[in-house]
């Protein structure tokens, strides 16, 4: 299925990329039913106060995929507040991929 391919190979690729224990990784869009999607459809959720964190790690990650030819990604990244303001995730049927962090509260 190719839902769990790309879940589990998104995962090696965060870990790779050093994912920062203040963020969250989620795929969502045609990657979840798609075997060769256009594009990787991504969200980052950090933690307030690590931003830059999240930003360099998503160049490091963008940077993986262009080495392993992988489709472009197409990175969305929000604060914890911000995503439980709006709920992108469950809006957009998001899979968490690779570790959780820990909660804001």
């Amino acid at each position: 299925m190719a839902t769990s391919s790309w879940l589990s190979d998104l995962a090696g690729f965060s870990a790779a990329a050093d994912q920062p224990p203040t963020c969250d990784v989620w795929l969502f869009g045609s990657a979840l039913y798609r075997g060769r999607p256009p594009d990787l459809d991504v969200l980052i959720v950090y933690q307030d106060g690590s931003v830059a964190d999240a930003l360099a790690f998503r160049s490091r990650l963008a940077a993986r995929g262009r080495e392993a030819d992988w489709p472009p990604f197409d990175f969305v990244t929000l604060s914890v507040a911000e995503e439980e303001s709006v709920k992108f995730a469950i809006a957009e049927g998001a899979e968490r991929v690779g570790h959780q962090a820990p909660s804001a509260s």
